[in-house]
């Protein structure tokens, strides 16, 4: 599987120096024992990394320009871009360059305009969602009830129990046209099987491979 991760990067944070491509936003520190409003200067990125059990690389960096000086911004007084938008922009690049790839992305990305790009540029993607109240996951939780697993997997080495649950062909995004695929992986310890919190749960909606 040709796979990479696409997330955020924020390496560069101050509250004193900056230079012409720095972003900024209002926060909220303690000064003399009270919290007081200072703009904080800061650049991030999104990257995107190859996923390979020998090692790690990095397929492209982009950072988030400030308004003024993304073509056709308007000034400091507008928004900055966004990590998605720069996010899109990379897929379209690393799609050039690699061919087809498999997407890994975290709880920003699960929606239509994301995973619509994703379909249009002939890739694939797995991304975690995370809130319960939002689609497709919402409607793939109603399906499931209370059924068991459909598929328990024992990992001995790793002293892992992980259970499977699948639920494909949802079409409750009203931002995507298309179908999509939710699966739910619960994973707890074989050491500890009272508590289903370790290590943890993920929820991961699956847009299809497209032909």
């Amino acid at each position: 599987m040709n796979a990479f991760a696409i997330d955020g990067w924020e390496p560069i944070i101050s509250y004193h120096r900056h230079c012409d491509q720095f972003l900024a936003r209002h926060v909220r520190v303690e000064s003399g024992g009270e919290l007081v409003e200072v703009e904080q200067y800061f650049h991030r990125y999104v990257v995107e990394m190859l996923l390979d059990e020998r090692f790690d690389m990095a397929l492209d960096i982009e950072p988030l320009l400030p308004a003024d000086l993304r073509p056709g911004g308007s000034g400091k007084d507008a928004e900055h871009d966004g990590e998605q938008t720069t996010a899109i922009f990379l897929l379209r690049q690393v799609k050039r360059t690699f061919g087809w790839l498999e997407v890994v992305a975290d709880g920003l990305y699960p929606n239509g305009p994301f995973i619509t790009v994703v379909k249009q540029l002939r890739m694939s993607a797995v991304i975690i969602a995370k809130k319960d109240g939002d689609e497709p996951l919402k409607e793939a939780l109603a399906l499931w009830g209370d059924m068991p697993a459909e598929q328990v997997i024992v990992d001995e080495e790793a002293k892992e129990r992980v259970e499977l649950w699948d639920c494909r062909n949802l079409r409750t995004l009203s931002t995507y046209d298309g179908p999509i695929r939710v699966v739910r992986a619960r994973i707890t310890s074989t050491e500890h099987p009272e508590n289903p919190t370790v290590p943890g749960a993920w929820w991961l909606p699956v847009s299809p491979p497209i032909a």
